[in-house]
């Protein structure tokens, strides 16, 4: 049995040792029958050399000597005993000592790093307890952990034995109420530590912990804001926690801290506008001199800010994969970020006059790994860390079995037959030439595995491609448009404002949509041989439709995004309509009842006759129109129209609605 290790992730200790470590604890035999795989990178900003260490966890015979990592080579090595600690440096699991039964951590994360009291890290269970665990290193023998990076690229490597790792459970754990979220304060006092949590009911609760003793030393109530996202923030010795809002915004409280721990106020004192009206999903911090950098992921986009006393600025706004599963600083002013659909992406900033800008930001390549189809389909990454220059990605384990099991259970809501040997997101992902159509009953398929919750969608969401005027885009645009049709039926009777924001992403894809199209039809007219009156009536039109779609104004995304990148190729598409229509007389667009002349994307004429616009010429079309689509009801002209348009109708299909990709007949 192959078991779903979706929440792995790595850490950097300021030691610069990267400890990995899993969000989950397993019982025993699962344990034993773990399954994963460690890659281990390095990196020179636009180049990253993958080094292959996969890793499994079986019941055979535990090895007498300790294995080699074959680098050259995928080694696979038997470990049958989970408390072996000779990969301690690459093995997710950390806790060996204690185990516990039937408990799931929905994070941990380790305090800051003193000399006195070493670390503690903190796990919050999905019972919405925390528990606190001792993890003592011995400093005096960290020459004898910390293993070169560049060693790993060698031939072979032998981690050392000795034992590092000695975990007391404490025996406060945090119990007597139902926590939502935790922060460590950052401040590496030499004798304690300070626990930020928030509960369930609101509360803001600081813990002073010394000597194995937890205390509460600070209460408050936070209304307002999601308290399942927050963020310690230092800015010139003032400390602050931030929470994100349903808005996007970031709403800070200040936190007056005295030398020795003492709270003597917490108040909130500000809000940081967020661009883009939607919910934080993961943030990451990272400070320079004097100021403070915020990294905000919000549905698909990372919205950066730098932070300057009272000032705020937003640095930038980027399009990226809107599942984040890990972010790290790898050196001055430089990060990495990856995502579920595993690509990594490099970011670098820069600071002129004063003015913190963006200067590189790059999808890192090392698509080879990805080649071989078996690990497309079973890894993802999940965390990442860096460490002078060196970075480590944790793949986790994607069960493929998994699909028919529980498909089997939901045998009124998907075809069965359909996944016997495929996972429904890799039959998708990977058959850009099928219709929509096809891939109606996997979407489904999908809204029910993972308990029944939405997210699991998120898998589709994350396909990897550029903004362009390519069929490639064109057909990610057209998945993104079936996930907001389930959206808005799973929504439309649980959250208005859910509902309202997934609607105006549908009016910003469709508008994508039909743009794409409109370059694409434009494309195989410009090649035409001949050119008729209907030609130049058609480029007329939809020389129109261009130029309102690069006049438009929307806040919302990925309508500013992609506008900004296809402005460039449209503004050139102009021109060659330009050149086409120059000296020709085009017969005016005119009313189909009447016949009088219209004005631009005009949609009643002067008599009060109401009109549509064709879907793909844009011409105008009567309202009582029988071609249309029953999906979206988009309109569309007449078969005779389209037919000496595209004189090769495999070039674009015609019989298919170019919005949602429906299949579609026209009435004639």
């Amino acid at each position: 049995m192959d078991i779903n290790l979706k929440t792995i992730g790595v850490t950097i200790s300021n030691d610069d040792i990267v400890y990995p470590f899993n969000l989950q604890a397993w019982d025993d035999l699962l344990i034993q029958r773990m399954k994963f795989s460690c890659e281990v990178f390095s990196y020179n900003h636009d180049n990253i050399t993958p080094t292959n260490i996969q890793l499994s966890s079986t019941k055979t015979k535990k090895p007498t000597e300790y294995p080699q990592l074959n680098i050259n080579k995928t080694k696979v090595y038997d470990n049958a005993d989970h408390n072996e600690k000779n990969f301690i440096m690459l093995h997710p699991y950390i806790l060996p000592d204690c185990t516990l039964k039937n408990t799931h951590y929905l994070k941990s994360e380790m305090s800051p790093f003193s000399e006195k009291t070493g670390y503690i890290l903190a796990c919050l269970t999905t019972s919405g307890m925390i528990e606190l665990y001792n993890y003592n290193i011995d400093t005096c023998e960290l020459k004898n952990i910390d293993v070169n990076f560049s060693e790993l690229r060698k031939n072979s490597l032998k981690v050392p034995t000795k034992e590092i790792v000695k975990l007391d459970v404490l025996r406060k754990t945090l119990n007597q109420v139902t926590f939502s979220n935790f922060e460590w304060c950052a401040i590496p006092y030499e004798d304690f530590k300070l626990l930020i949590c928030t509960t369930k009911s609101d509360d803001l609760i600081i813990y002073h912990i010394q000597d194995d003793t937890v205390v509460e030393i600070k209460s408050t109530k936070i209304e307002g804001i999601n308290r399942n996202k927050m963020k310690w923030m230092d800015m010139n010795d003032q400390h602050y926690i931030a929470f994100s809002t349903d808005k996007g915004d970031l709403v800070r409280y200040s936190v007056e801290l005295e030398d020795d721990g003492t709270v003597n106020d917490i108040k909130k004192v500000g809000t940081i506008d967020g661009k883009l009206k939607m919910p934080i999903n993961f943030m990451g911090i990272d400070y320079h001199e004097t100021s403070t950098i915020l990294f905000c992921f919000k549905g698909h986009t990372l919205e950066i800010f730098h932070l300057q006393e009272d000032k705020v600025e937003l640095v930038c706004s980027k399009y990226v994969d809107m599942s984040i599963t890990g972010f790290t600083l790898c050196d001055n002013l430089e990060y990495m970020l990856c995502t579920l659909n595993s690509r990594v992406y490099y970011i670098k900033l820069s600071i002129e006059n004063g003015r913190m800008l963006l200067s590189t930001f790059s999808k890192l390549g090392f698509d080879s790994l990805m080649d071989d189809l078996d690990i497309a389909s079973n890894y993802s990454f999940y965390g990442i860390g860096a460490s002078k220059n060196n970075v480590l990605i944790y793949l986790s384990c994607y069960p493929q079995n998994a699909y028919d099991h529980l498909i089997n259970k939901q045998p009124n809501h998907i075809s069965i037959n359909l996944f016997t040997k495929h996972d429904p997101v890799q039959i998708i992902l990977n058959n850009p030439t099928l219709r929509m159509t096809d891939y109606i009953d996997c979407i489904e398929a999908i809204r029910f595995i993972g308990s029944n919750k939405l997210e699991t969608l998120g898998v589709l969401e994350q396909m990897d491609y550029d903004i362009a005027i390519t069929y490639k885009f064109l057909y990610y645009l057209k998945i993104q448009l079936l996930l907001i049709n389930i959206k808005l039926i799973y929504y439309q009777m649980k959250s208005r404002n859910i509902f309202d924001i997934i609607d105006q992403s549908k009016v910003s894809i469709g508008e994508l949509i039909r743009v794409i199209n409109t370059q694409l039809l434009l494309n195989v007219m410009f090649k035409s041989k001949t050119m008729t009156d209907v030609h130049y009536r058609v480029i007329k039109s939809l020389k129109k439709l261009i130029i309102k779609y690069c006049n438009s104004v929307q806040d919302k995304e990925p309508f500013n995004t992609a506008l900004e990148t296809l402005k460039p190729q449209l503004n050139e598409t102009l021109k060659v309509c330009n050149e086409k229509l120059k000296g020709k007389k085009v017969q005016a667009e005119l009313c189909c009842f009447c016949f009088e002349e219209l004005n631009d994307n005009q949609l009643e004429c002067s008599s009060g006759h109401k009109l549509k616009r064709c879907a793909t010429t844009n011409l105008p079309v009567s309202l009582d129109c029988t071609n249309f689509c029953k999906q979206c009801r988009e309109s569309f002209t007449s078969l005779e129209i389209l037919s000496l348009i595209i004189e090769d109708p495999s070039k674009f299909d015609i019989f298919l609605c170019p919005l949602c990709d429906l299949k579609f007949v026209l009435n004639e």
